[in-house]
């Protein structure tokens, strides 16, 4: 979580005051995330995360063997070819995202 502090310092700060939030102050295995998802294998259409807040973040982690899955956003006319070991950090509730079929 460090790096995350040191590299992304407004964007921690919210994390923190999110994770706060966590009912019985429970340990979190994301922290300093409030949350994580695994996609495995799986295409989702182009979305938003509208409930995610203001000024927050997605990060990617990309791991395994695969070829096809690129990452798409949308508004920028990105697409990322990715491959384990990448990272990849976009604000998630402002920018449209998705990744093609492997």
């Amino acid at each position: 979580h460090r790096q995350v502090q040191a590299k992304l310092p407004q964007e921690y700060h919210l994390l923190e005051a999110l994770v706060q939030k966590v009912p019985l102050n429970t340990e979190l295995p994301c922290y300093p995330f409030p949350s994580f998802v695994v996609n495995y294998y799986c295409c989702v259409e182009g979305h938003r995360d509208d409930q995610d807040p203001e000024g927050g973040v997605c990060v990617l982690l990309v791991f395994g063997s695969f070829t096809g899955g690129q990452i798409v956003l949308h508004e920028p006319g990105i697409v990322l070819e990715v491959e384990a070991g990448d990272i990849v950090i976009f604000p998630s509730m402002r920018l449209t995202h998705f990744n093609l079929h492997f």
